[in-house]
């Protein structure tokens, strides 16, 4: 955006404000606070405003009016600021400055660069209007009479200038912008509803490309105009517990038809292991599973089928054939009745169901997949090779499986992994912690935050492996409280690193992007992330963080960004893989363990509390 188109838009504000704002109506102040719940979704048409066209939707939810909302590259910048609020009451005229970070979080990882976003909000004018007048693209065409509203009127006018870490310091590296973003919105009176916007972008572009640590450059000007449903979405069975199950209906269809004569659902963006598809196909047979599918479908025996007939000793490709077979034998409503469930009553019902074929199967994998921990604790590539926290948690997974089908795991086994979950964390500072339990009551205290990267050294956490360390602790606990190997030191330990580590998700707490927030292939993985974050929570037994209902929001989101034929497809364009975590997630298909904060029904009956239990 040039500078004199910038002042233009400022004089042609201002004198609209003198012309149309009398001096009562100057000195009135106006709270434009939205308080739309947490509980609640407002959806938008979004259009293209130069084109004409309707680009798709955008669901805001109502906790991102608090917090900021997530990115991944910066064409996800403009709704950041255009979905946001004044945080005080505001005279027309007033103003509020804007100084912030964007991309900041990944410190010294290369990948798409910080920005320091500088500008200002003004409160242009309050008058009654029809949207129609100063937002055109949306209603082009429509012969329908609009109806007039009071609106508050509120635009900005925003620099983004590149940074860059510097000594562990956030540093500019250039003196001038480059890029600037223009937002205007109309804020209906009554409520506070934002049901309007339009922003106009211009300059500098730094998109995620798909590569390691890398990003595509560009410059352009882009435009977008959003008008607010009349509707807004809800947790309840006919609202949004309904799109939940049409989205997975979809889902499943488009997943069953990717798959080829030979049994394989492979995904060559992004293969999960080899590139013959054996991990892709065991994910999707997962996520078919568990979205309703049972055994006597053929796409369920066509894909096992496919599995054994190929050999690999890929580690991913070995721990999702574990997780496939497992989900063969657990009912689906079963993991869904909450309430009642129990980890003694998983095993029960698969030592019934699984067949002598399986079991063998199972236990023959399992020696291969102890081959692969490092001396360190950790498991990596075949041969124990690059030890790192993608793979432990599916490994650590796979081996939960496979107790749970009768095959017999080393206890010494979770206590290596256990060490180096306590020795790789990183801390990184202090947050007052506040987590409700779905069996437990909340848990609020100050805690000092615990963040996991991929391999052991790595300076600061990510999001994926975070909730990776997370799921692993649970299963170490629940596995050693079984072998009667667990001290008060190991609670000590794991009170420490479970609740630091949820203190590290609260803090950069997003469910539209990664963290760190879009800036390297890591935080690109956001469909990884959103499963990776669905296993901890449930492991965990948290119903919310910091108040955010994660499945709530997260499934609102994924029901949002669904494709028209049923897919997901993240930055990677991996969409058979995206697609099976989606479905995963909007499944809450992860199986509880049982842990020191997990209290069952029969506890709950008699009044006893598992985490005082567990740590004795």
């Amino acid at each position: 955006m040039n500078l004199r188109y910038v002042v233009s838009l400022a004089v042609v504000g201002f004198l609209c404000s003198l012309v149309e704002a009398r001096p009562q109506e100057a000195a009135r102040e106006v709270d434009l606070t939205w308080k739309l719940p947490h509980d609640r979704a407002a959806i938008y048409d979004v259009y293209d405003s130069t084109k004409g066209t309707k680009q798709g939707e955008f669901w805001l939810l109502g906790c991102e009016l608090e917090r900021r909302i997530g990115a991944t590259h910066t064409s996800d910048i403009p709704f950041r600021f255009l979905f946001r609020t004044p945080r005080q009451k505001m005279r027309i005229g007033a103003s509020e400055e804007i100084r912030e970070f964007a991309f900041n979080e990944a410190g010294s990882f290369d990948g798409v660069a910080p920005l320091q976003v500088v500008g200002r909000y003004r409160l242009r004018q309050v008058r009654k209007m029809t949207l129609a007048e100063e937002f055109r693209t949306p209603f082009r065409g429509a012969k329908e009479k609009q109806d007039l509203m009071e609106v508050a009127l509120i635009e900005g006018h925003l620099d983004l200038f590149r940074s860059q870490w510097l000594n562990g310091q956030l540093t500019l590296c250039e003196q001038r912008a480059s890029a600037s973003l223009y937002t205007l919105v109309a804020i209906r009176t009554s409520d506070g509803a934002i049901v309007a916007g339009r922003y106009q972008w211009d300059g500098r572009t730094d998109n995620y490309d798909g590569k390691i640590n890398t990003s595509k450059i560009g410059r352009g000007r882009e435009g977008a105009e959003v008008i607010l449903k009349g509707s807004l979405v809800e947790v309840t069975k006919v609202g949004l517990k309904s799109l939940v199950d049409q989205a997975v209906q979809k889902g499943e269809k488009w997943l069953k038809r990717q798959q080829d004569a030979t049994g394989r659902i492979s995904d060559p963006a992004y293969p999960v292991g080899t590139s013959e598809g054996l991990g892709a196909t065991a994910l999707a047979l997962m996520a078919l599973l568990h979205s309703g599918l049972t055994v006597k479908d053929p796409e369920i025996q066509n894909g096992f089928s496919y599995l054994k007939t190929r050999n690999s000793t890929e580690p991913y490709d070995l721990a999702l054939h574990i997780l496939a077979i497992d989900a063969k034998y657990m009912p689906v409503g079963f993991l869904e009745d909450i309430e009642n469930y129990s980890e003694e009553k998983a095993r029960e019902v698969i030592a019934r169901r699984i067949s002598k074929e399986d079991k063998g199967f199972v236990a023959s994998i399992v020696k291969t997949l102890l081959t692969t921990q490092a001396d360190n604790g950790a498991f990596g590539y075949s041969g124990a090779a690059e030890p790192n926290l993608s793979h432990t948690q599916f490994t650590a997974l796979a081996l939960k499986a496979a107790l749970r089908m009768g095959v017999d795991v080393p206890s010494s086994i979770w206590r290596k992994l256990f060490r180096y979950l306590g020795r790789s964390s990183v801390g990184s500072g202090k947050i007052a912690l506040d987590v409700h339990r779905t069996f437990g009551g909340p848990i609020q205290r100050d805690v000092v935050t615990q963040g996991w990267g991929y391999g052991e050294g790595q300076p600061r956490g990510t999001g994926t492996m975070t909730c990776a360390a997370l799921a692993a602790l649970a299963i170490c606990e629940s596995e050693l409280v079984r072998a009667k190997e667990w001290s008060d030191k190991d609670a000590k330990l794991l009170d420490d690193l479970t609740w630091g580590g949820f203190g590290w998700i609260q803090g950069v707490y997003s469910m539209r992007s990664a963290p760190p927030e879009g800036c390297t292939h890591r935080a690109a993985m956001l469909y990884y992330f959103l499963y990776g974050l669905e296993r901890a929570m449930i492991l965990w037994n948290i119903r919310s963080i910091a108040g955010h209902d994660w499945y709530f929001e997260g499934s609102a989101l994924l029901v949002s960004w669904q494709h028209a034929d049923g897919r997901w497809t993240g930055t990677h364009g991996s969409s058979v893989i995206d697609t099976a975590w989606a479905l995963l997630f909007l499944k809450r298909a992860t199986i509880p363990v049982q842990t020191s904060t997990r209290v069952s029904s029969v506890d709950k009956l008699e009044g006893r509390d598992n985490e005082k239990k567990g740590n004795q």
